[in-house]
Formats: structure tokens, sequence, C-alpha cells
């Protein structure tokens, strides 16, 4: 991995400003309604390579890193580009390879089994079968290297969160609710938008007022812009007033919802023939 994010394929060439997204995600917005429903599109998505990867199992910073490419990939080229859920197990697949420097245990078989099992936990995706084969994984995962232009290294907020944490103290206190904040932000368009450190202060600072733990003077003589960290606050913020109606309840969950059910049918997709498994 390069050592400095400002100097990274990363920063230089994945990095969305707000106007750039708004133009690329044009078509599927308009085909799904409002950007409302595009972001609810893509939380159910990202739940469903959360699921996936967690039933391999992978460790987070793989997930994480996966929904990267994932949204890298729907920013570029649009959701009828390649099926959905094709492209999820892809980017696990690819994801592992370039953070644990190897290939899943089991392989691409384990993948379809895994996946094959998490889709049963999304009513709201059109039937429950996955009906791709390890060559249509092995297809996908070379689109997805071209789309990169094999820029695979992802910076993600994990590292500098610790690095933050351990500087402003209360460990035991603000880190797990913090990493929580930071898998929320995966739901959201902050990592095609800001730099890693700027999701790692965000999500410290929210944690640490969450707690009631004073950290205006931590922040002051950190002496770093706060504007971009107050921007990824309210982001944030306008995601989880998005969610709250399917979290509502014991047992509620957006993938569970008619209204999800609704707007995969209306999503743009590929058109699909069942392949072959002889």
């Amino acid at each position: 991995m390069a050592g400095n994010f400002w100097l990274s394929s990363h920063c230089n060439q994945w990095i969305w400003d707000r106007e750039e997204l708004d133009i690329d995600r044009r078509e599927d917005v308009l085909k799904l309604g409002s950007i409302a429903n595009y972001q609810k599109v893509m939380t159910l998505l990202i739940n469903f390579i959360q699921e996936i990867g967690e039933k391999i199992p992978v460790r987070q910073q793989v997930i994480a890193t996966a929904t990267t490419y994932f949204k890298r990939f729907y920013t570029k080229y649009g959701l009828k580009s390649v099926d959905p859920i094709l492209m999820a197990p892809t980017c696990l697949i690819l994801a592992a390879k370039v953070e644990e420097s190897g290939s899943i245990p089991g392989g691409s078989n384990k993948i379809i089994n895994n996946t094959q099992s998490a889709l049963k936990r999304f009513p709201c995706f059109e039937g429950n079968d996955f009906i791709y084969t390890v060559k249509s994984l092995t297809m996908a995962e070379f689109y997805l290297l071209e789309c990169m232009d094999c820029c695979l290294i992802v910076y993600n907020p994990y590292r500098p969160l610790l690095q933050y944490v351990e500087d402003f103290g209360h460990r035991e206190k603000v880190l797990q609710l913090a990493w929580r904040i930071c898998n929320d932000l995966l739901r959201t368009d902050v990592p095609l938008i800001y730099a890693p450190h700027q999701q790692a202060l965000a999500a410290l600072y929210m944690s640490a007022i969450s707690l009631d733990i004073d950290c205006r003077q931590w922040f002051v003589e950190l002496t770093v812009p706060m504007d971009p960290i107050v921007d990824i606050v309210n982001e944030l913020m306008v995601f989880y007033g998005l969610m709250r109606p399917y979290n509502e309840g014991k047992g509620n969950s957006i993938e569970k919802s008619q209204e999800a059910k609704e707007l995969y049918q209306r999503t743009p997709k590929p058109v699909i023939k069942e392949p072959s498994r002889n």
C-alpha cells in the first residue's frame, strides 16, 4: 500500500466532488425518482455485501474495500451495466485478494454458497436463487479490474481512527461506537468524496458527542479544517433520518420492507440470461 494517501491513486483518481457524483448518477436517479430512493437502493446492496462478508467470514477492512469498489463501479457505469447481485460477491473476491494477499479459503464455490445463503435475508430482491457460476464471477472480476484501471488500493478510515483514539483517550468508551459509525459511512457517499482521516475524525467526533465526552479542546489542538468534518457529520445525519422509519420497532429492517421491494423492481438492470450449469 502506498504510504501517503495524498499521493495515491485513491486520492488522485477516485475522489469525486458532489457535482460530479450528481452528473455520473443522473440516469439511475431519474429512473428511481429521487436521490433518496437511489440511496435506499444502494444501502440495500451494501447491506447485502456486508451480509455475504460476515458469512464467509472476512475482516471488516475487506468488506469496506469491497463496498468502495462496488460504489465506484456503479457510479462510473450505472446500475444497468452488470447485475448488482453478481457484482456484490465479485467485489468481495477482489477485495480479499488485495487486503489479505490471497484468495478466500474455499474459493468461488464458497462465495456462491454464502451469497445464496445471504439472499434469503433479502426478500426485497427478485427471486431467492443465485443463478451465477464460477465462470460468471471470474468474468465479472475481470470487468471490475478493467473499470478500476487496476487502482486497487483503498484507504479506509479504520487505521487513522485507531491512531486518533490513542491520542484522544477514552478508548474503551469511544472506539466501538466510532468504528460502527465508520461502518455506517459506507452506506453514504462520504467514502467517494472525503479523505479517510476526515471520515475517522467525524466518526470520533460523533462518538464523543454521543457519549457526552468533551472533545472541543482536542479538536482545537489538532488544527485540522473542521468544515469537512461537519459536512460528513451532516451527511450521516441525513442518512440516519432516511433509515429511521425502517429501524423503528423490533425486527424491522429496510430489507423486509415493501418499499424496498418496489424500489428494487424499478432499479435499472441488465437483461440477464440464466447461465448454463453444464
